[in-house]
Formats: structure tokens, C-alpha cells, sequence
């Protein structure tokens, strides 16, 4: 990211200098899904409509906002929910209206990824297993968000997680959550 920044404002007039901040990302939410029996589906959405993105240009890679990760914790099949996909939607503008036939299945197995552009178009699928008992019937999914620094986060993580929880982590991982800012300002 590049940002200008004064410098020093003195007698002999501003000073200013372009800098360059480096890319910081932050966890902007994580949770685990775990749609039961009977779920059901979401609606194909963006998880970037959180900032009022708006997609009236060409694709540029410098606005993607956030990349999502999603990782099976259990087998992850189009017959218990398996996130619905639609390959390159992240190229589409806001009047291209999605439909559920372009969408593909992300079926994973236990520690498969699906890594995805928040401009991507997706959804939950709906979990058509009735039976509790069946083996496939709870789909589990660690679901971890990162945002681009200068983003607000979805879920606030400085009220989320404990003080004393958050003394105990490692100053990389203190970072990631949010405790520091987006650019440098020394």
C-alpha cells in the first residue's frame, strides 16, 4: 500500500514523503460451522458486502479486501452441505445476477482447504440428511477470514478475547487478531 505522509510541517513549509506500508493482514473472523440434518442452504453471497464493496470496474487484484479459509474438519459432501462455489465470480460485476447452476460443489475430505477471493460468489449448502446418526450427518468447517489490515474486522477480537489470553500469545499472532495498526506511523 502506498500512503503520503508528512513528514515534518516547519517554517520552511510541509515536507512529504510517499512510503510504503507493508500488506498487513488481520483476522477479521473465525468460527466453525457445523450444519446438522436438515440445514439449510444459504443464499450465493459475497463475503466482502460487509464493506459496501461495490463492483463497477474491472477486476484489479489490489481491491480484493479479504481471502477466505475454509477447512473440513469432517468429509464435506454436496449431501451434508458442502459450500457451493461459483468459479471467477470474483471478475463479475454487482448487475450480474448469479445462478445456482454455475455453482460447483467444494467436497472435501478431513483437512482438505478451500481457499477463496471475498468477491467470490458461495454459499453453505443445504444439509439433506435427515438421519442424526448417519456418519456424514454433522459437516464440521474451521472457517478463518483474513481481511487487509486497514479493514474493520467482522467480529471485534479485542473485546472477544481475554486480556490475559492474549498476553500469552506470541507477538505474531497478537498482531494477526488486531494489536496493531495497519501502517506504520513512526
Amino acid at each position: 500500500m502506498r500512503v503520503t505522509r508528512v513528514n515534518d510541517v516547519g517554517s520552511d513549509g510541509m515536507q512529504t514523503k510517499i512510503t510504503e506500508i507493508p500488506p498487513r493482514l488481520s483476522l477479521s473472523v473465525c468460527f466453525d460451522m457445523r450444519p446438522g440434518p436438515g440445514a439449510k442452504r444459504q443464499p450465493l453471497h459475497r463475503d466482502e458486502d460487509v464493506w459496501g464493496t461495490k463492483h463497477d470496474r474491472p477486476f484489479r487484484k489490489e481491491d480484493v479486501r479479504q481471502l477466505g479459509v475454509l477447512i473440513a474438519g469432517t468429509r464435506s459432501v454436496r449431501e451434508n452441505g458442502a459450500t457451493l462455489v461459483i468459479p471467477g465470480s470474483h471478475l463479475w460485476d454487482d448487475e450480474r445476477v448469479p445462478r445456482e447452476e454455475e455453482a460447483a460443489y467444494a467436497e472435501m475430505e478431513p483437512g482438505s482447504a478451500l481457499l477463496f477471493l471475498s468477491g467470490t460468489r458461495h454459499a453453505g449448502g443445504k444439509n439433506g440428511i435427515r438421519d442424526p446418526r448417519d456418519p456424514l450427518a454433522r459437516r464440521v468447517l474451521f472457517s478463518y477470514f483474513f481481511a487487509k489490515g486497514y479493514l474493520r474486522q467482522e467480529e471485534n477480537m479485542l473485546l472477544s478475547i481475554p486480556r490475559e489470553v492474549v498476553l500469552g500469545m506470541d507477538v505474531e499472532m497478537q498482531r494477526l487478531i488486531g494489536y496493531e495498526a495497519a501502517g506504520s506511523h513512526s
